[in-house]
């Protein structure tokens, strides 16, 4: 006899989605493993400094021209700190490196994060660290690319052939239930 069906965990799968052109030359997108490092606006605590992690790579400038993503938060540098781009010409490297108007204004800060199970899902397209637990970084071995975004990994074709198999066993045990 089946024992039901339960949630065994919830696990979320890092691997990466297929990549796509846009036309927005601050669009990025990460090949390989890490990400982006967010900071949120409005929240610099002791308890929590409102660092955050992201593969989303849709950006844009605020008014202040420091980089942000969709929701208006600050993208940080490889120095931890906004980067402002006060230029026309944009251009990023596959390393991070971005150039405007020829003049190196910063570098993408990119977190290649190994301890993936300390991170919890935290807002839109957003990861925090566990609390009382630290990343731990591996140097960033991917490439940066300009005027793509990263489209979700979710396979749906698998995904509904496994509620189809989980509602079955649902069905059968419902069926032993009544007999």
């Amino acid at each position: 006899l089946n024992h039901g069906v339960y949630i065994d965990r919830i696990q979320v799968n890092h691997s990466q989605g297929q990549l796509y052109p846009t036309e927005n030359n601050l669009d990025m997108a990460i090949e390989g493993r890490g990400f982006f490092i967010i900071q949120l606006q409005g929240q610099q605590q002791a308890d929590d400094p409102g660092i955050r992690y992201t593969r989303d790579g849709s950006f844009k400038l605020n008014p202040n021209n420091q980089l942000v993503t969709s929701d208006g938060n600050l993208v940080l540098g490889t120095n931890q700190q906004p980067i402002v781009i006060n230029g026309v010409d944009i251009s990023i490297s596959d390393t991070g490196e971005i150039r405007a108007d020829g003049q190196v204004v910063g570098n993408i800060g990119i977190a290649n994060i190994t301890n993936l199970h300390d991170l919890r899902k935290d807002g839109h397209n957003l990861y925090r660290i566990e609390e009382n637990m630290q990343p731990q970084n591996q140097e960033f071995t991917g490439r940066i690319l300009q005027g793509f975004l990263e489209r979700s990994n979710a396979e749906p074709i698998k995904e509904m052939v496994e509620m189809i198999q989980v509602f079955r066993n649902y069905e059968a045990n419902q069926r032993v239930v009544r007999a």
